[in-house]
């Protein structure tokens, strides 16, 4: 069995900020991770948009989920 650990990040934007002003930026963000050196220890990547559940206020404005390709990538960091 593959261990494949994972950090699951929340990202809240500065205030001032607007949402469509936030989501362009959360993008770069992405890419600019995935294009650093850094990268090759991890496997997968993965932003997600939370969502406001009936009286529940959305938790976060982003989600970030990094898998490492292994324990020994992640301990590398």
């Amino acid at each position: 069995m593959t261990v494949e650990p994972k950090i699951v990040y929340l990202a809240n934007r500065r205030q001032g900020l607007a949402d469509h002003d936030f989501a362009r930026k959360w993008a770069a963000h992405g890419s600019l991770a995935m294009s650093l050196p850094i990268w090759r220890n991890m496997a997968r990547y993965a932003q997600c948009d939370p969502v406001a559940l009936g009286a529940l206020p959305r938790p976060c404005d982003a989600i970030g989920l990094v898998w490492y390709r292994s324990l020994e990538a992640m301990e590398s960091i």
